[in-house]
C-alpha cells in the first residue's frame, strides 16, 4: 500500500467542530502497564493497545509508524488519536480512527475517509497450543454471493500442525464441494503462517484471519480474499444473544462501496440497526434496517441464518459467539446479500457493549 493511500485508513476527523486529542493517564507511575497486540492483513497492520490508554500502530508496506492515545466512547467504539507520526504528509498529528474491540481476541478498524473494506485484526504473537475448530466468514467484496463459499469451518490439529477446511457453505446454507480443503502443514511463527498462496494470522484461543492470494500468486492483487475466523461456539437459543450492540456495515453496490457504523438492540433474534451519524457523541440516524435471525446452529454449530430488510430484503448467514474468550462480549459476523441489490456483498459485524 502506498503512502498516498494511508490517509484512507486514518485521516483527520472533526465532528461538530470537536476533535478528541487524548485522555488523562489513570495509572500511577508504579502500576504495571499491560499491552495487547493485534495483527492483521491488508498491508500487514500491527496495533498495540496499552492499559494506560496509549497505542501504537504500524503498517508494513509503507513503513508507517504511529503512536497516540485512545478513549472509550459511549457508542461502544474506541477512538484512536495520533500524537506522533513518521509521515505527517500522509497521517498528521491529531488524525483519528475508530475501532471495535473484543479484548484479547479481535479488533475491527473502521477506515476513515474511505469506503475500502473493514480492517480485521486478531490478537498477535501466539501460535495455537492445542486442537481447535473455528467458524469463518468471507469478506471478499467481489465474491459470487449466489454460488460462492461465503462461510465455513476450519480445523487445526496441533499434533501435526496441520489445517483443513472441512465445510464450506453458500449464502443459502448449501454445502460447497471442492478439492481445496487440505491446507497441509502450517509452520507458525509468532502467530503468523505464510504459505505459497496465503498468509494466516492465528491465535492461541482459536482465532484466525486468512489472506488468500489471487491469480497473480502474491499479496496485493485485486482478487485477494480476506477470511475471518473465531472459535466455534454452540448457540443454545436466540435470546442468548440479547443485548445492546455497536457494529460496522460494509455493503457493495453497482454504484460503489460503503462502510458505516451502526447501533442495535437484539431481543430474541430481532432488532433495528440504526446508523451512527456521530460516533463521538453516539448520535443515531432514523433510517434503520431490520435484523431477523432464524435457525440456530444451521447449517452447522455456531451459525445462524437470517434476513436484513432495508429497501428490500437480503439473506445473510451469521457466525455467532457468546461470552467470547470469557470477555463478557457477544459477537456476530454476518455475510450475505445487500438487501437493496442481492447480487452484491453485505457484511455486518456486531459487538455487544
Amino acid at each position: 500500500m502506498k503512502n498516498t493511500k494511508i490517509i484512507k485508513w486514518i485521516a483527520p476527523l472533526v465532528v461538530g467542530g470537536v476533535l478528541l486529542t487524548g485522555c488523562d493517564n489513570p495509572f500511577s507511575d508504579d502500576e504495571e502497564v499491560t499491552t495487547t497486540s493485534y495483527n492483521g492483513p491488508g498491508s500487514d497492520y500491527s496495533l498495540s493497545l496499552k492499559s494506560n490508554n496509549t497505542f501504537s500502530l504500524t503498517e508494513a508496506d509503507s513503513n508507517l509508524s504511529l503512536t497516540g492515545t485512545y478513549a472509550s466512547l459511549n457508542s461502544g467504539f474506541k477512538k484512536l488519536t495520533v500524537s506522533t507520526t513518521n509521515d505527517s504528509s500522509s497521517v498528521a498529528v491529531g488524525s483519528g480512527a475508530y475501532i471495535l474491540e473484543i479484548p484479547g481476541t479481535v479488533t475491527l478498524l473502521k477506515p476513515i475517509g474511505s469506503n475500502t473494506q473493514i480492517i480485521n485484526m486478531v490478537v498477535g504473537g501466539s501460535c495455537p497450543s492445542a486442537d481447535f475448530t473455528a467458524n469463518w466468514v468471507n469478506t471478499y467484496k467481489d465474491l459470487n454471493i449466489t454460488t460462492g463459499d461465503v462461510m465455513g469451518t476450519f480445523v487445526y490439529t496441533h499434533s501435526t500442525t496441520s489445517g483443513t477446511l472441512p465445510s464450506k457453505y453458500t449464502v443459502s446454507g448449501s454445502a460447497v464441494s471442492d478439492n481445496n480443503s487440505n491446507l497441509g502443514t502450517l509452520s507458525c511463527n509468532d502467530g503468523i503462517v505464510s504459505g505459497s498462496d496465503f498468509k494466516m494470522y492465528l491465535t492461541s484461543n482459536g482465532g484466525a484471519i486468512v489472506r488468500t492470494f489471487g491469480e497473480n500468486g502474491a499479496a496485493g492483487g485485486g482478487d485477494d480474499q480476506f477470511i475471518v475466523g473465531l472459535s466455534q461456539d454452540t448457540i443454545t437459543s436466540l435470546s442468548e444473544l440479547d443485548g445492546n450492540y455497536a457494529g460496522l456495515v460494509f455493503e457493495e453496490s453497482s454504484s460503489g462501496e460503503n462502510i458505516f457504523a451502526v447501533s442495535t438492540t437484539l431481543s430474541s433474534g430481532t432488532g433495528q440497526a440504526f446508523p451512527i451519524t456521530d460516533i463521538d457523541n453516539n448520535t443515531l440516524g432514523s433510517d434503520g434496517a431490520t435484523i431477523s435471525l432464524g435457525t440456530i446452529n444451521s447449517p452447522s454449530n455456531g451459525f445462524i441464518n437470517g434476513t436484513i430488510t432495508s429497501d428490500g430484503s437480503g439473506t445473510v448467514q451469521c457466525m455467532a459467539n457468546t461470552n467470547i474468550n470469557n470477555s463478557g462480549k457477544n459477537f456476530l459476523f454476518c455475510v450475505g446479500q445487500n438487501p437493496g441489490e442481492n447480487s452484491k456483498l453485505y457484511n455486518l459485524l456486531l459487538v455487544s457493549k
